[in-house]
């Protein structure tokens, strides 16, 4: 159950990071001169970046799926 949950979430991050990244990459040279001491086109940046999101994604999913995942079905359903 956790597994799909975590599936779903971390595609739907992978859909997000393959049409942010090639947008922020064209949208960086527009921004150059706000960025200071890193270049508009920095793979390491990116990569952090990321790196950092999916992190959060797959803390923000776990976390309530875990919960989730413990509740007997029929008791919520009888909660409602």
């Amino acid at each position: 159950m956790i597994a799909l949950v975590l599936g779903e979430s971390l595609l739907m991050a992978a859909a997000g990071l393959g049409v942010g990244v090639p947008a922020a990459y064209s949208a960086s040279r527009t921004f150059a001169d706000l960025l200071f001491g890193i270049a508009p086109t920095d793979i390491v940046t990116y990569t952090v970046a990321a790196g950092a999101l999916l992190i959060v994604v797959i803390v923000a999913t776990y976390v309530p799926a875990r919960r989730a995942a413990a509740i007997d079905p029929i008791v919520a359903l009888r909660a409602e």
